[in-house]
């Protein structure tokens, strides 16, 4: 059962239950599959990325943010130092946020804001127009932080009219 051949099987049938729309039905085998994936196989190999993929799928459909959360971290650990994976690294700070925000977890949202925002700037420019929606929820995680101080030191920074 723990063959590659065997994962590499379970990987594409969990494939055929997701396009379905059926994932649901298969969560034991889909967890199976990726536990043993991260097990056997090196993390940039073909079934253990879907299988990832997979479980990452399943906790997000099941409203688990917490757990997937780590999922995410594993992504960006594997990346280098390209321009491509700067692009997935920016991918991956976007899932970060939404994870820490739907997990309340404001303190780890703001930390990957700033991340998320310096990073953007590199790969986009300092537009603000390019930059505004990461601004803007950036100064959002201010306020609910009841961060005044680093609110107002924000709009002044990008010449912003807003209130918290």
């Amino acid at each position: 059962p723990d063959t590659q051949q065997t994962l590499h099987r379970l990987k594409t049938l969990n494939r055929y239950y997701d396009k379905a729309g059926r994932i649901i039905e298969v969560r034991d085998r889909i967890k199976r599959a990726y536990h043993l994936s991260k097990q056997h196989l090196k993390p940039a190999h073909d079934t253990a990325v879907i299988s990832h993929l997979l479980y990452y799928k399943l906790l997000i459909t099941e409203k688990n943010y917490a757990e997937a959360i780590p999922l995410v971290m594993d992504n960006m650990a594997i990346l280098g130092d390209s321009e491509d994976d700067a692009f997935k690294r920016l991918h991956y700070l976007g899932q970060l946020h939404g994870l820490y925000g739907m997990t309340n977890q404001l303190p780890e949202r703001q930390k990957i804001l700033i991340e998320q925002l310096t990073l953007n700037k590199q790969l986009m420019g300092e537009d603000i127009e390019g930059n505004l929606k990461i601004i803007l929820k950036l100064a959002q995680t201010y306020c609910l932080q009841k961060k005044f101080k680093d609110f107002r030191q924000l709009m002044q920074t990008y010449d912003l009219q807003y209130e918290c």
